[in-house]
């Protein structure tokens, strides 16, 4: 059973087997004492410092130490919160910027264009492309041949380009129509340009790699 409280910071000591504190009365202090009746003025008053300085250290010590690392804990989880969602670690990385459009305006002057099979660094043909801001005034003049018309039209960064039918240069007596898609990388329009033959045959489509550079 706890022991009683009084005020002024002093606590009534009803253990007298420990020898702390007997029952006063009459002046003198007695060895034994019956504590059966729960009267505060019967009692010896013995400050609650008494208890302190007298108690064993390490039973002072033990409920300190737990409450420090109780604390710490503590202060140990709340560290570990989540970032906050408007926080920059919480915050998705940025899309990468898409490329810029491609102004058939831009590309107006003389070009050089060669042509290479797909898997080869030989050069099949070289020809000269005239451009101009109007996408319709655009022309191709092939090796021996007169100027011709060439379709073009921008579509994001890429210049897509059309020709013929025609002659083939490469193929004697067979007609060809050419498509490809253009990108402007370094100052060059370089692709991928498809020629579609006529008659079919096994070979009729073929992969070429076309280079426009501008002429000096």
């Amino acid at each position: 059973m706890a022991n009683p409280r009084v005020p002024g910071g002093v606590a009534a000591c009803r253990a007298p087997r420990s020898g702390h504190c007997h029952r006063k009365e009459n002046g003198g202090v007695r060895p034994k004492a019956d504590f059966r009746r729960p009267s505060v003025e019967g009692y010896v008053l013995v400050p609650v410092a008494a208890f302190a300085s007298n108690s064993n250290p390490e039973v002072v010590m033990r409920p300190t130490a737990l409450l420090c690392s109780a604390v710490l804990l503590v202060g140990c989880s709340g560290s570990e919160k989540a970032p906050a969602a408007d926080s920059p670690a919480a915050a998705p990385a940025a899309a990468p910027a898409a490329p810029a459009a491609l102004s058939i305006a831009d590309l107006a002057g003389k070009w050089t264009q060669v042509v290479r099979a797909e898997n080869s660094d030989s050069v099949l043909v070289t020809s000269v492309v005239v451009a101009t801001a109007d996408p319709n005034g655009w022309t191709i003049t092939l090796p021996g041949r007169p100027a011709m018309p060439v379709r073009v039209s921008a579509s994001g960064d890429s210049l897509l380009v059309a020709s013929g039918p025609y002659e083939s240069v490469l193929r004697k007596g067979v007609t060809v129509t050419t498509d490809g898609v253009l990108r402007l990388v370094d100052g060059k329009l370089v692709g991928i340009t498809i020629a579609h033959y006529k008659p079919a045959g096994a070979d009729s489509v073929v992969r070429l790699r076309t280079e426009m550079t501008r002429a000096q």
